[in-house]
């Protein structure tokens, strides 16, 4: 937890100067989440879901299949749950090959508020 709000106090810094900011994290505090539509001048959360099936396939550091085995413990997913976001502005699936993004990022781009 400490983690998401030293990012959401990043992220609200950049604000309070005009930078537009991208942040992609794991978020599983609502609390956190709700801090950052009342502290931001322009909060727009996208919501990337994507099956578990489909994590533990594409895996490139192997810590799906740690935790499948019981070698990692503290796992977002396995013993702790991933609440999805309450209220998210655009969700997205993500079970496609992610050798062509292009459609999903103009999808973003063209949710996003002017």
């Amino acid at each position: 937890e400490k983690n998401a709000g030293r990012i959401s106090r990043l992220c609200q810094v950049l604000d309070s100067q005009h930078v537009h900011v991208v942040a992609a994290v794991l978020s599983i505090f609502h609390e956190w989440q709700d801090w950052n539509r009342q502290h931001f001048s322009s909060y727009f959360q996208v919501y990337l879901r994507v099956s578990m099936e489909t994590l533990i396939q594409r895996d490139p550091k192997g810590l799906y299949k740690q935790a499948l085995a019981g070698e990692l413990a503290n796992f977002v997913g396995f013993d702790i749950p991933f609440p999805p976001p309450k209220a998210p502005d655009l969700t997205l699936d993500n079970d496609f090959n992610q050798e062509n993004i292009g459609p999903l990022a103009e999808s973003i781009r063209s949710h996003l508020p002017v």
